[in-house]
């Protein structure tokens, strides 16, 4: 399926792969740490149920010290002690309807919050009702029996009824807490879970895509380096099996093309340099039979000075010999004849030649601009392989950018194990604080058993909290060893990368040896061309045209066969001054 992918898209998939894995991880995570982190809605959860648990258990505050004022009152005669203890009662009325108010409008659990309105709130207002209807007018009336009563009696009553009420919210915010706690703890093993099997999957995931992708990439370039390197090592028999439609199938395939071109036009070239050779080899011959007819009409013309001088010298013998003569003059003619006709068919073969020789110059220079375009075609292969190069470039800066953000992400991690462990030590310091007001209230006494039974809720509370900071801390450094495994298998990625980089730079090299090989085979051409151009003036030099030869022999035999009567007479003339 990968063969007929183009390399761009195969580092597409690759990218979006490790992308899409990341951002699932970034997600799982961020939900994870967002259910579980400070100021969540689990964690202030567990934070409502543990302020709401320190108010009311036991007993809160204000209810505890109106309650304990009230009873003073009846012990004390002093009005100005009186009236301060009417405004302490007065300043817990008000904090206690602050409170309420708080937790009647806060996100708690319905049914803490249904009894916290109809139970605990009617029966703690039913203690300051009691103290200003009936218990402070008794007072500034100054019946104390009737105060005394109020205390023992209607006070009490209503004070443990709203203990009752105190102790049954305690249990269910206890039960409460925990639960939230559970679901906390459940949420984060389920994210746990659920990011190691996400992980695992995607690591794989991601492995088996890249090992495709990295094998659809270094088989074909392996195969095309080979290939080359055979080719600019000059086996030029090699061929290329290769049947792939992505951009290694065109590199292929112009590959096999440029070499089945090249063995076209090295052909091409050697049978017109034989061509040019035999045409060569024609005119030389041509040549030195038209310098053996020159020498041949020379010597005939020597001869034929001779023959002259000899009539001059001999006039009476050529008088006597006249019909001699006659024959002797036509057998020149016909001499003259043959030697005319062959200088003839001479300048016609040395025309020919030129010819020949000007056709083998056109064709050098047809074969000279083939091995150009060859020499082009290499240059675009080169081109090619740099394009793929610069690709895999492109997507190894993208892997780094990748493996930066997820060192990024490690450290945000590591910031939250650093707020983690600022979360146990609070802890510590809160056992520490309960443990302290535990012995403050043993040393008390009875005075200071609320404080004990309140430090000692704390310290369970603190001890609860380290437990679940311990689960979160877990859960946080899970994560953080699946983000550092997650960085490795980025950083292997990379050198993947890296090395189908070296290999298309590899077979860049051994393109451009290929593009020096047609080079040379460029210049060759070049030299076979410019050396038939050489010879082509040689050649046009050496060709005489029909028209600048010598008068033809038939019109010299026409004067020669003129009546002898005016040779005779010419030569009774010498011959004559000869007998005087």
């Amino acid at each position: 399926m990968l063969k007929n992918i183009s390399v761009a898209r195969k580092f597409t998939i690759l990218i979006a792969s490790v992308f899409l894995g990341m951002t699932a991880l970034f997600v799982i995570s961020t939900y994870t740490i967002s259910k579980t982190s400070i100021g969540s809605t689990t964690y202030q959860s567990i934070e409502n149920s543990k302020d709401l648990l320190a108010d009311i258990l036991p007993p809160p505050l204000y209810v505890v010290e109106t309650y304990l004022d009230a009873l003073q009152t009846v012990n004390t005669n002093d009005a100005a002690s009186l009236e301060k203890i009417y405004g302490s009662i007065a300043q817990h009325k008000k904090a206690f309807q602050q409170q309420y108010e708080l937790w009647h409008s806060g996100a708690i659990d319905p049914k803490i919050k249904e009894i916290l309105n109809q139970e605990l709130y009617p029966t703690g207002k039913a203690i300051f009702e009691i103290f200003e209807t009936r218990l402070k007018p008794a007072l500034q009336n100054g019946n104390k029996a009737e105060a005394e009563s109020i205390c023992l009696s209607q006070l009490a009553s209503a004070y443990q009824k709203h203990r009752g009420v105190v102790d049954k919210l305690a249990i269910l915010l206890d039960a409460y807490s925990k639960k939230v706690s559970d679901e906390g703890r459940s949420v984060v093993e389920a994210g746990r879970i659920f990011f190691t099997a996400m992980f695992i999957c995607g690591l794989a995931l991601i492995t088996v895509i890249s090992l495709a992708i990295a094998m659809g990439i270094i088989k074909p370039l392996r195969e095309c380096i080979c290939f080359a390197k055979n080719i600019s090592d000059g086996a030029l028999d090699s061929e290329m099996t290769m049947q792939r439609k992505d951009d290694f199938g065109t590199l292929a395939t112009s590959l096999s093309t440029m070499l089945v071109e090249l063995k076209r036009k090295i052909s091409f070239a050697e049978e017109k340099s034989q061509l040019a050779e035999q045409e060569v080899a024609k005119a030389t011959r041509a040549a030195e039979e038209a310098h053996e007819a020159r020498q041949k009409v020379e010597e005939n013309r020597n001869k034929l000075v001779d023959t002259i001088h000899r009539l001059e010298s001999v006039a009476g013998v050529v008088t006597a010999a006249s019909e001699q003569l006659s024959a002797r003059v036509e057998q020149s003619s016909r001499g003259a004849d043959e030697q005319s006709g062959r200088v003839r068919e001479t300048a016609t073969a040395m025309e020919e030649m030129n010819a020949t020789v000007l056709e083998v110059a056109r064709n050098s220079q047809r074969a000279a601009s083939a091995s150009t375009e060859t020499r082009g075609q290499a240059q675009d292969g080169a081109a090619v392989v740099d394009k793929a190069v610069k690709g895999i470039e492109d997507v190894r800066a993208h892997s780094l950018a990748i493996r930066e953000d997820m060192a990024v992400l490690g450290k945000q991690a590591d910031g939250i194990g650093e707020v983690m462990n600022i979360i146990a030590d609070i802890a510590d310091q809160t056992n520490l604080l309960a443990l302290n007001a535990a012995i403050e209230a043993a040393r008390a006494g009875d005075a200071g058993r609320g404080f004990a039974v309140v430090a000692d809720e704390v310290r369970k509370l603190a001890e609860k909290t380290m437990t679940a900071t311990q689960d979160v801390g877990r859960a946080v450094n899970e994560i953080q060893a699946g983000t550092r495994k997650n960085i490795s298998s980025v950083e292997t990625v990379v050198k993947a990368i890296e090395n189908a980089a070296a290999l298309s730079a590899h077979s860049g090299d051994s393109l451009k040896n290929i593009l020096g090989f047609v080079d040379q085979v460029n210049d060759q051409v070049q030299s076979i061309a410019t050396a038939s151009e050489q010879q082509s003036p040689p050649a046009k030099r050496s060709t005489v045209p029909s028209s600048r030869l010598p008068p033809s022999p038939p019109k010299q035999r026409k004067q020669w066969n003129r009546p002898p009567r005016r040779y005779l007479t010419s030569c009774s003339r010498p011959r004559y001054c000869i007998s005087s």
